[in-house]
């Protein structure tokens, strides 16, 4: 068992790397899903991203995909919840 075995993967450090294709990602996924001014939301779709890729997800491509994925099944969510009248 290495070092890195015993860590749990939310415990693992993120590099300036990581932390810019994190980045990267919460960019592009807040303008295309519209979430500019929602802190709420935002802080969602942060810890969305970091905790996919804490688990393995480094994919920049792949990690955007579910990070909209979720994000548009949120916002379905929320429609069906609080209709417009």
């Amino acid at each position: 068992m290495t070092g890195m075995d015993r860590y749990r993967a939310e415990e693992l450090p993120l590099y300036p790397e990581d932390i810019a294709l994190c980045q990267r990602v919460f960019d592009a996924v807040r303008r295309e899903c519209g979430f500019e001014r929602e802190p709420e939301t935002c802080e969602i779709l942060a810890r969305h991203v970091i905790d996919h890729y804490r688990r393995g997800v480094k994919d920049e491509v792949q990690l955007g995909r579910l990070a909209k994925s979720m994000m548009n099944h949120r916002r379905s969510d929320r429609q069906e919840t609080n209709p417009k009248a």
